[in-house]
């Protein structure tokens, strides 16, 4: 039996910026690796989480140049925790910005959960400026797709009833009353969306806990999310969610499923990872998005499905991630290879390694 892929070890931003977007936001920018590699833009999930260093470690340094960065509000990006013009358009135009500041025409794509979400949006928002899509554990933006851990059905609620019950009593719900998910978090963001810190910074990082404590399957990754939600990183991620949900991404209705024809007559590398026991995005949601795709038939298209949870951290994870890195570089060569055997460029022109 094969060992399993690991992460490639720690290295440093060989660059670090902020990068103006408006009036407000400045995006904290960190590029890794090679800086003649294959371009590829790592997304961050949550709204909110941030996108750490280690984020960097899917990427063999030697082949790529990895981008890192911070969406409004998040990790590093200025203001902290603005929800101020902070919406999916926004940060959807965000990584248009982003790409075109860099004078990078295309790139590969990388993220998980809501960082998957936003590349999607942006594939089909600027189809040419896509190479590939990593993805993993698909959120999909609607109404249904928030609620999955959010519900009195839902597996998390029943898996952790008094922490279920907690998060009601936070919101002013009484602890043994129903509630709809609407109701939920529209309580929720009244306290999440107060300027005051001593309001908003309690719920937000209760929030984060709670989704920190359905994210994984093993006790001491369970407990590492935790430790994380309570600091005022997570409390940034816990604001952003509840804001995000509470409008419900500012999405049209099933916006991602309407809009997937731009993926699916796209040529490019598709690759999805997705954990069998995920309880925050539920795996119905990459089945979904696979058939709006053309279906798994495609040689382009590789589903993992992987017996991990929802943590991109979790070692199933982890080895199908770094397998899709690995892939997807050489998948680039062959383009290469395949341009200079006919004199064209490749379809998917990207700078030479």
């Amino acid at each position: 039996m094969p060992k399993p892929n690991i992460m490639y070890p720690e290295c440093k931003p060989s660059s670090e910026i902020f990068l103006a977007v408006d009036d407000t936001h400045r995006l904290n920018i960190r590029e890794f690796g090679n800086p003649n590699g294959i371009p590829v833009v790592v997304h961050h999930g949550g709204p909110g989480a941030g996108c750490p260093d280690s984020y960097a470690r899917y990427f063999d340094p030697e082949e790529y140049r990895i981008i890192l960065y911070d969406q409004r509000g998040a990790g590093k990006s200025t203001p902290f925790a603005c929800l101020e013009n902070n919406t999916s358009t926004h940060l959807v135009d965000d990584v248009k910005r982003l790409l075109d500041f860099l004078e990078l025409p295309q790139a590969l794509m990388f993220g998980g959960s809501w960082g998957a979400t936003l590349p999607i949006l942006f594939a089909e928002k600027y189809p040419k400026m896509v190479s590939g899509l990593i993805l993993r554990g698909i959120f999909l933006g609607r109404e249904r797709d928030c609620s999955a851990f959010l519900r009195e059905d839902s597996a998390a609620a029943k898996n952790h009833p008094n922490e279920w019950k907690d998060l009601k009593a936070l919101a002013g719900l009484a602890r043994d009353e129903e509630c709809t998910f609407d109701n939920l978090i529209a309580k929720l963001a009244i306290q999440a969306r107060n300027p005051d810190p001593e309001i908003w910074k309690p719920v937000a990082k209760a929030f984060a806990a709670w989704e920190a404590l359905n994210s994984c399957t093993g006790e001491e990754e369970t407990a590492e999310e935790i430790a994380w939600a309570n600091t005022d990183e997570g409390a940034q991620m816990g604001r952003m969610e509840i804001h995000f949900m509470a409008d419900a991404f500012s999405l049209e209705d099933n916006q991602i499923i309407k809009g997937a024809k731009a993926i699916k007559d796209a040529t490019y590398p598709v690759t999805i990872v997705h954990g069998k026991q995920d309880d925050i995005c539920p795996i119905y949601q990459t089945e979904q998005f696979v058939v709006a795709i053309g279906g798994e038939h495609q040689a382009r298209l590789t589903v993992h499905r992987t017996e991990a949870g929802h943590s991109g951290m979790e070692p199933g994870n982890i080895d199908k991630l770094v397998q899709a890195t690995r892939d997807y570089a050489t998948y680039h060569k062959e383009q290469q290879l395949l341009a200079e055997a006919d004199g064209t460029r490749p379809s998917s022109p990207v700078p030479s390694t």
